[in-house]
């Protein structure tokens, strides 16, 4: 049922702002407040919002469609959020909200340190937004319990020190206090056992991005 709605909500976003609608317009009755998205030109993919092209605009273009991307990611993180919440009895709602609000913390940091040496260059606005929008893809897989990572990558894993990045602690308490939603509401399943190594994999991205920067 998830996926449906969110394939529903895509596709109402989409073929509507193909028309010349805004996407405030083409957006479901119970999105249509606050204010409007700029108009987003990228498709759904299986984890989240796939990146668009949008290197080869000018400067001020490249800007507006990064901040496209986060936007349209964020908001349909916020989607897959609510979808799962109406799943849940109030002391699992309560869990998942303590996850979530770790995850914002982490994201915040995550981005502020990732963009750190470019906060005095035009590249700045563009390398946040970025930023923000692969993480809320990172999010929206994580409530979709999906793993997103190369193949090559499982061998890499390895602890990353305070010196490496200073948001592990954050990622390590969103990870715990994730994995215990997941066991909380799935049980014995396989979800929830694969939790920690699922999230760790995800995490090689945030830090590959760290080692990138240096």
């Amino acid at each position: 049922m998830m996926k449906f709605k969110i394939a529903i909500f895509a596709s109402v976003i989409l073929f509507g702002t193909q028309f010349g609608m805004e996407p405030s317009q083409a957006l479901p009755a119970s999105h249509k407040a606050g204010t409007p998205l700029p108009r987003p030109t990228v498709i759904l993919g299986f984890g989240g919002v796939l990146q668009p092209d949008c290197v080869r605009q000018v400067e001020a273009g490249e800007y507006r469609c990064a901040k496209r991307w986060a936007e349209v990611t964020h908001l349909l993180k916020l989607l897959v959020y609510q979808d799962v919440e109406s799943q849940l009895i109030p002391p699992l709602q309560h869990q998942l909200a303590i996850a979530d609000k770790s995850w914002q913390q982490f994201q915040t940091q995550h981005c502020q340190q990732l963009t750190q040496r470019l906060r005095n260059t035009p590249d700045f606005p563009i390398a946040a937004s970025v930023c923000l929008a692969q993480l809320n893809n990172d999010r929206i897989a994580d409530l979709k319990g999906i793993a997103v990572y190369d193949s090559e990558d499982e061998p890499q894993q390895a602890p990353v020190t305070s010196r490496q990045d200073t948001t592990q602690a954050l990622w390590e308490r969103y990870q715990t206090q994730y994995c215990k939603f997941e066991s909380l509401f799935f049980g014995s399943q396989t979800r929830s056992k694969q939790c920690p190594n699922r999230l760790n994999l995800g995490r090689l991205h945030h830090i590959k991005a760290m080692m990138n920067t240096r």
